[in-house]
């Protein structure tokens, strides 16, 4: 039953005139106190809040309101509050003249600040009626509201945060009355929660995301049970998760292939399911480095992935992330090194029994990344976060840092590997309906545990080799041969490859095809990247699905070397121990691998498929990429492999490719697609350019081409002809306005990097030319790290300015400060020249700031020189 709007306006008149007969008693009190002022000054609000309510709703007298309304209620228990204040204000004005000399106030301070918070509260109910046509919402019962302020809020969220804010407010006041406000009661928590959430959800959306997890979950299903219990029941190991030993930060080191990684993920898992003393779990925030990831796994990405993971812990944003939060979401950059540090501790400090495990630090990059992560640690270990790392033993600066620490040596127990071994005899005599006599058994078990040497991967690429054997007499001859070591092991594995049986000639070939694939690609390929590299041959014109291998056909050939991640789907050596033995003997084994891969690359990208259906639409290109996978790794890489091997077939095969107009825009295209060039793509149909593809492909020449792979021989020939059919210039630039002369300044082969650059400087390229960003070639140097410093002084010995200054302010210290983490003596060079140490850029940061995330050393030499350290950047760092 519904009551009348009439109804509803009644009350709230009568609550409209209890709030008038309250103001005006206090409001004519002489010497009143502040408490009493403050409380009639929200009266004064409240009453006419409720008479714009009351006129709102005399224009909606077709609503009906629910008996149970939200309105309905809020409405009684205002007025309901009033009436008791008036009760004790009024009696106070009895017998006195019209002005109340002095106002003896009758409710204690705490009382006062109670009533007035709860009047705004109702308030901003009332508001929310008549300012967001709240009224329907109101108008309803509990279930119904509650479902309508939900919808309203997604709605919101994503569009308008202004409202969002005064849903919140509204949020806010429905707690804050829940108690007289039955009606509403059981709903405010789900509705708090769920804006919580949406602003959790939010910033969590704003941390960059790095996989984690799809490694941890591998390894979980490829573990034995019972492996590495060990670990768990160790000295050092029971005193640091008790936090009884001197410090909270436990080392576990190891030699390359004992199970460190293995043994992580079992710490994990045992972290996360033990209790704390209160019943809750603890929070485990973890990350697995690898060596074929470098790049991406820079100390800003990881600590935003732990960052991360600590935040999706909690159910709501915590107060110690709330600046974080504000920055992050409403300001155009994303916070410093140092926000984010602070930030992540702060956390930590507030989230009880935090535990931070980093798996195999030693395949972080030492030059680049390793150094701020050691300085986080460093950091972690003077709180009461639990630290676990492992790495190999014999890094100097891992050591510096961990050698306090309590430490694990990390070999392969004598029961993992017997548990190991007997789970794969198991899985063999399944798999092969074979039985093994419990002698034969033992002998295989006790004969591997010998020469395991303490490391995991030895006994399992020899029960590898062993059951490979298809008699007992076999199986036991194999037992008397079997080599120690790990390197030993490893070239048994290659030797069987290259000798096996008539049947299995292909198998060989196809395992050394794929660990040389593995061994010397630029990026991790996925399995169907693979497949498809495989069945690519130098003059493949179309590519036959018969001609490739399955991904169970290419693990078995490489003998338990390779393994698949059945989460990514990318594929990688089981350790990476196997690719640095491969890299030792690439010259042996794969004397021509840049060739092969090369040639296979630039034969995908002139598959006939490609011409005849060329995509028009860069949204057809995405989806030729979907269904030809290795183009995207050939796109980008081909010409890194052509241009270590530029001469006779991948000399001719890469004229070939670039000869034709469609063969320069087909590469550019993919390359550009497949390395962040989407951006740029979506902007141009944001601004309704029809010709997308002609804004990436502009100013992309075979000299350009050429020039950007390091093919400086091809880019050379160019020039000498008079360019190319495009009608390049030597001041042409590309969509960054990058000159030829960039291009060398960033190249890695130096010798002819700097040949190229003299050929320009001789053609009349001026050495300080700038690109959009207003960098020169030297610049571009500097800021890719002390592997150029023989292009940087070539530079500078033609006369390269060393006072240039970027379009954002950055001197050449600016770009030196981020990117060398050791003294050199250029920088007496620049300052000497009169760079000033304390040059502020656009974003209000000194060299000083630059150097102080990335080395100690350049922090003392500009001190030394007159650095500032009282420099404040624009975000107060």
């Amino acid at each position: 039953m519904a009551e009348t709007v009439s109804a509803i306006i009644g009350a709230v008149s009568a609550t409209v005139s209890l709030a008038h007969r309250i103001y005006t008693y206090i409001s004519s009190a002489k010497n009143a106190p502040k408490e009493a002022n403050d409380f009639a000054a929200q009266v004064y609000v409240t009453q006419g809040a409720l008479e714009m309510l009351k006129a709102h709703l005399s224009r909606q007298r077709s609503e009906a309101f629910e008996r149970t309304s939200v309105l309905l209620a809020a409405a009684s228990g205002c007025r309901q509050q009033l009436e008791a204040i008036l009760k004790k204000v009024e009696p106070l004005a009895k017998g006195k003249s019209r002005t109340i000399d002095r106002l003896v106030w009758p409710f204690h301070e705490s009382d006062t600040r109670h009533a007035t918070e709860s009047l705004h509260h109702y308030v901003q109910i009332f508001a929310f009626v008549y300012n967001l046509d709240g009224l329907s919402i109101m108008a309803a019962n509990q279930q119904d509201a509650t479902g309508q302020l939900r919808r309203k809020l997604d709605g919101l969220t994503e569009k308008q945060d202004d409202a969002a804010s005064h849903i919140t407010l509204v949020l806010e006041a429905l707690r804050f009355i829940r108690d007289s406000v039955d009606p509403i009661r059981n709903g405010i928590t789900q509705l708090e929660q769920h804006i919580k959430d949406n602003r959790l959800s939010r910033l969590l959306d704003y941390l960059p995301a790095l996989s984690f997890g799809e490694k941890h979950r591998d390894l979980q299903q490829r573990r034995t049970e019972g492996l590495g219990q060990w670990l768990l029941y160790h000295d050092e190991f029971a005193s640091w998760y008790d936090g009884s030993c001197s410090n909270f930060a436990l080392w576990c080191m190891g030699a390359p292939g004992a199970g460190k990684t293995y043994l992580t993920s079992v710490v994990i898992d045992f972290l996360k399911g033990m209790p704390n003393r209160d019943g809750t779990r603890p929070r485990v925030l973890y990350f697995y480095y690898d060596y074929k990831h470098q790049e991406q796994q820079t100390p800003f990405n990881v600590l935003s992935c732990l960052l991360r993971q600590l935040l999706s812990t909690h159910s709501t944003i915590p107060e110690a992330a709330a600046k974080f939060n504000e920055e992050v979401t409403t300001s155009a950059g994303f916070p410093s090194w140092e926000t984010l540090t602070s930030t992540f501790l702060n956390v930590c400090s507030h989230s009880g029994p935090v535990y931070v495990v980093l798996d195999a630090l030693d395949e972080c990059d030492e030059n680049k990344n390793r150094r701020p992560i050691l300085w986080l640690l460093q950091r972690l270990m003077s709180t009461s976060v639990r630290t676990f790392v492992t790495s190999r033993p014999h890094c100097p600066d891992i050591n510096e840092m961990l050698t306090p620490c309590t430490q694990i040596l990390i070999e392969a127990s004598e029961s993992d590997i017997r548990a190991f071994l007997h789970a794969e005899i198991d899985n063999e005599s399944r798999r092969t309906k074979r039985t093994f006599e419990s002698t034969l058994c033992n002998k295989i078990v006790w004969t591997i545990i010998q020469s395991s040497c303490g490391i995991f991967l030895v006994p399992a690429l020899q029960i590898d080799f062993v059951l490979s054997h298809t008699n007992d007499f076999a199986v036991r001859k194999a037992l008397s041969r079997l080599p120690s070591g790990l390197k030993a092991n490893l070239d048994l594995a290659i030797n069987r490859m290259k000798s096996q049986d008539n049947r299995s000639d292909a198998m060989g070939q196809l395992a050394l095809n794929t660990l040389m694939w593995l061994s010397h690609v630029k990026r991790q390929l996925s399995i169907d990247e693979l497949r498809h590299a495989l069945a690519t041959k130098r003059d493949t014109t179309h590519l036959n699905p018969g001609a490739m291998e399955s991904s169970d056909i290419i693990v078995k050939a490489c003998l338990g070397l390779v393994t698949v991640d059945e989460e990514t789907s990318m594929v990688r050596f089981v350790h990476q121990t196997v690719n640095e033995y491969l890299q030792e003997r690439t010259s042996i084994l794969f004397p021509e691998a840049n060739r092969y891969l090369g040639l296979a690359c630039l034969s995908y990208l002139m598959l006939q498929h490609f011409y005849v259906e060329m995509p028009s639409t860069l949204e057809g290109l995405k989806a030729l990429i979907g269904n030809y996978p290795f183009l995207k790794y050939s796109g980008c890489y081909w010409g890194h492999h052509a241009s270590v091997c530029f001469e006779g077939d991948v000399a001719s095969e890469t004229n070939k490719l670039l000869s034709t107009k469609e063969g320069v825009e087909f590469s550019v295209l993919v390359q550009k697609w497949c390395t962040g060039y989407q951006e740029d793509y979506n902007h141009t149909r944001g601004t309704g350019r029809l010709d997308d593809k002609g804004y990436l492909i502009r100013h992309s020449t075979p000299c350009h081409v050429a020039s950007k792979f390091g093919i400086h021989a091809l880019a050379k020939d160019q020039l000498d002809n008079g360019f190319d059919q495009e009608g390049c210039t030597l001041s042409m630039t590309d969509s960054k306005g990058r000159t030829f002369l960039h291009f060398a300044a960033c190249e890695q082969d130096l010798d002819h990097a700097e040949a190229f650059a003299d050929h320009l400087l001789k053609h009349g390229l001026d050495v300080d030319c700038r690109d959009h960003s207003g960098s020169t070639p030297l610049q571009l140097a500097v800021q890719k790290g002390p592997e150029r410093m023989h292009m940087i002084q070539w530079l500078l010995d033609h006369g390269a300015n060393k006072l240039a200054v970027t379009g954002e302010g950055e001197t050449i210290l600016h770009k030196a400060a981020a990117s060398v983490t050791e003294y050199s003596p250029l920088f007496d060079d620049f300052v000497e020249a009169g760079v000033d140490v304390n040059a502020i850029s656009c974003h209000g940061y000194t060299a000083l700031h630059y150097a102080a995330y990335e080395s100690g050393q350049i922090v003392k030499f500009l001190l030394s020189h007159g650095a500032n350290p009282n420099i404040c950047s624009m975000k107060g760092l």
